[in-house]
């Protein structure tokens, strides 16, 4: 996890939080989670907000559906190991998404989705990933519009290098 802060007198600063986890390799696969919360601090009144887009973090939705001067996102995956065929590599995604932001009254405005995807790496592409996701949104109002099918490169999010420990050897 980690916190940043940012700004530089042209737009709002802004504080983000955030969390990566992932399991070790196991026999079956790996679960993967990301959280991430965005608060734009108040800069003179200015109308800069934080804005995700489907293509990464919620998948299900169209872009610009959470956009707010605070706004959560969490994500989990379920990722199966890579089948090697011939050059490429295939794996598959179970994931679930959620977004949050302030609702117009007390209840929270939230956004969340399921869905099941393809992982195809080709060393056709120089070795980038092709992500083929299908999602089914689990919120359904007025004023959001979906976007069920995505196709796009590389995860819906990263995880952070890990340099692992190394032991040291006394004398």
């Amino acid at each position: 996890g980690a916190l940043e802060a940012g700004g530089d007198g042209v737009e709002s600063p802004l504080v983000k939080a955030w969390l990566h986890v992932a399991t070790p390799q196991l026999g079956f696969g790996r679960f993967v989670a990301a959280s991430e919360l965005t608060v734009v601090l108040d800069n003179e009144g200015t109308r800069d907000m934080v804005n995700y887009s489907n293509v990464n973090r919620l998948r299900g939705y169209a872009g610009g559906q959470m956009s707010s001067r605070r706004v959560g996102v969490a994500n989990v995956e379920y990722r199966t190991p890579a089948l090697q065929l011939w050059t490429e590599q295939i794996g598959a995604v179970l994931f679930y998404d959620l977004g949050v932001q302030p609702g117009k009254g007390p209840q929270p405005d939230v956004l969340d989705s399921v869905g099941v995807g393809l992982r195809v790496v080709t060393p056709l592409l120089e070795r980038a990933g092709l992500r083929i996701d299908f999602a089914l949104p689990l919120r359904h109002g007025t004023g959001v519009s979906y976007s069920w099918f995505q196709l796009a490169f590389g995860q819906a999010f990263g995880l952070p290098d890990v340099t692992p420990l190394k032991p040291k050897h006394l004398p």
